[in-house]
């Protein structure tokens, strides 16, 4: 259904929910075209937002309702090749529920549940994040080690590049929320890769993984003293 003809149904008066039903069925949504995204919730609510994580836009966009009917929609520009995340917030009696689009098969999960995912046209996934079989492969360990910044034993999973050897030094990373990245975002593709092709030199990864994550990250001197003085002496 192209944005000419979800126009033609906004001027219907007389479409009936099984009318759009029909139509939306034999679309895919959203509704991409070469210059835009048209969203598409069909549904009883007060209102219903796109909410999405687009820089330089509003976080929460509200749709138009076409009078008369339990259709929303709205049309937003964006630029060839982008790929955006979103949910939507259905508003009702006072009460908003984020939800996925029950419309769009294609989500991307993440420590929070995920979110739908619409690709506008020109869209590729990078080389960079594809796993390569030619590549080596770097290798996960675990040590425990005992913080007296939290009062207890911590496990501390650390990722090892391709060829490593105990006797070299190496560069260190430590990622906050690493088993996050290596989960959702692929991230030991993307070292494996960009090691192959010599764009990053090899490095030890260190994935820290807090436990009570809103406090710790809160400018917590405790986390700062079991980094400093605890995790990077004991990568050392």
């Amino acid at each position: 259904m192209k944005q000419v003809q979800l126009n033609q149904l906004e001027m219907d008066k007389d479409a009936s929910p099984a009318k759009l039903r029909a139509a939306l069925a034999r679309n895919q949504v959203p509704i991409v075209d070469d210059t835009s995204v048209t969203f598409v919730f069909q549904g009883k609510a007060d209102a219903v937002f796109v909410r999405h994580w687009v820089y330089g836009l509003p976080q929460a966009i509200e749709m138009i309702r076409i009078e008369g009917t339990d259709l929303w929609y709205y049309r937003l520009q964006f630029p060839d090749g982008s790929r955006i995340e979103y949910k939507f917030g259905v508003v009702i009696g006072g009460n908003e529920q984020w939800v996925h689009d029950p419309g769009n098969p294609n989500t991307a999960m993440d420590p929070f549940g995920g979110n739908s995912v619409v690709h506008c046209p020109g869209y590729i996934n990078p080389d960079w994040s594809i796993r390569d079989d030619a590549n080596p492969r770097g290798q996960l360990v675990n040590f425990d080690l005992n913080s007296h910044a939290f009062g207890g034993h911590r496990t501390v999973r650390v990722w090892l590049p391709p060829g490593y050897r105990d006797y070299r030094r190496y560069r260190l990373l430590i990622v906050h929320d690493g088993d996050d990245y290596m989960r959702y975002s692929r991230l030991g593709i993307v070292l494996e890769n960009l090691m192959a092709s010599l764009e990053i030199p090899p490095m030890i990864v260190a994935l820290n993984n807090p436990h009570d994550r809103l406090r710790e990250y809160a400018n917590d001197p405790r986390h700062a003293s079991h980094i400093v003085e605890e995790l990077l002496p004991e990568l050392e």
